[in-house]
């Protein structure tokens, strides 16, 4: 699944052109992307055990999906290496680290 926040601009064509034609690609206006209903019914209904999550704004978007899940009862494996944000100093670290302590677990990308 591919979740595109259209807040952050246009997803670069050089990353579009990877995804896989089988994945479903969403938009999103809000911070968790698991409030917008169609990526909530996607998830939903194919009842993974583990869902990985990376993007942009750690302290935002991420982080707020994170909790969603988590609350949802979803295994949330946060992609540290997968996760930026335009803020790279403490709000950053401090983020990530909510997001640790929320039960989800940090795994490398490779």
């Amino acid at each position: 699944m591919c979740i595109r926040d259209r807040y952050m601009g246009e997803t670069a064509k050089e990353i579009l052109e990877y995804k896989h034609p089988k994945v479903q690609s969403f938009e999103k206006f809000v911070m968790s992307a698991y409030e917008v209903p169609a990526i909530k019914k996607a998830i939903d209904d194919l009842k993974p055990e583990n869902v990985l999550i990376y993007g942009l704004e750690a302290h935002a978007c991420v982080l707020q999906t994170t909790l969603d899940l988590l609350e949802a009862g979803y295994n949330v494996h946060a992609l540290v290496d997968g996760i930026s944000s335009f803020d790279l100093s403490l709000i950053h670290i401090c983020r990530c680290r909510r997001i640790e302590r929320c039960r989800s677990r940090w795994s490398p990308y490779h």
